[in-house]
């Protein structure tokens, strides 16, 4: 909701300032023509970026400029409430068209992927390969891991990497996502494993940072170091 209020008081602030201008201002006296253009480039700059924040690319500029003429005009076109309400709508269908999608893909996916040599899935429906054998011992939920690790969605976008950061990640196995929990204990010390990881084992129905809403992950992981014993908190 955060993001349907956000750009619905961005265009409901830009209208309501179109109809407050029946006809373009003139300049003030003694400023130039080019600044008047750049400072309007920016204002479009501004507003572009307002649209791509808020993934709202597919935007119908053609229908959005004809509509601020109009209102600049004084025409009735469409109400600050009736705005609101069209812009929630649109993005609530958006969310749950791509939520359909994500998950389609998602599964079709992990169907795929499971038929690839040395890719093995759990009941669960966790997905693991060994890249590399370790020869430490293996942590349980309640240990503390070092981990270097990156991860990607299955389009190829990378979102996390320790490696790229430079150091390596240390936390409580009990205190990530269900995938990372569940696959860690695979591995011995110093090995290295691909983890396959579906949306139920993972951020789940929300969007956690660049990471869609139902996504499947695909984390790269290298089991560094295991801490035994009671992690704090």
């Amino acid at each position: 909701m955060k993001k349907i209020t956000i750009i619905a008081l961005c265009l409901i602030a830009l209208l309501s300032a179109q109809a407050c201008n029946n006809n373009q201002h003139p300049r003030p006296e003694g400023m130039s023509k080019a600044l008047l253009d750049s400072a309007s480039m920016a204002i479009g700059f501004f507003f572009a970026d307002m649209i791509k924040q808020n993934q709202f690319e597919e935007v119908n500029y053609a229908i959005m400029f004809k509509t601020m003429k109009k209102i600049s005009k004084g025409e009735e076109v469409i109400s600050q409430m009736e705005a609101n309400e069209i812009i929630q709508k649109y993005f609530m269908q958006k969310q749950t068209l791509m939520a359909e999608q994500s998950q389609k893909k998602g599964a079709e996916f992990l169907v795929k992927n499971k038929t690839k040599e040395g890719v093995i899935e759990l009941e669960s429906g966790l997905q693991y390969k060994i890249l590399e054998e370790g020869t430490g011992i293996s942590p349980e939920a309640t240990d503390v891991v070092t981990v270097h690790y990156t991860g990607t969605l299955i389009d190829g976008t990378e979102f996390d990497s320790s490696v790229n950061n430079g150091q390596p990640a240390t936390f409580p196995l009990n205190g990530v996502i269900p995938g990372w929990t569940e696959g860690l204990q695979l591995l011995k010390e110093g090995g290295k494993a691909m983890l396959y990881i579906p949306w139920e084992l993972g951020y789940g129905v929300q969007q956690w940072g660049p990471i869609p809403a139902y996504s499947t992950l695909i984390f790269e992981v290298e089991l560094i170091q295991v801490v035994k014993g009671e992690p704090q908190e």
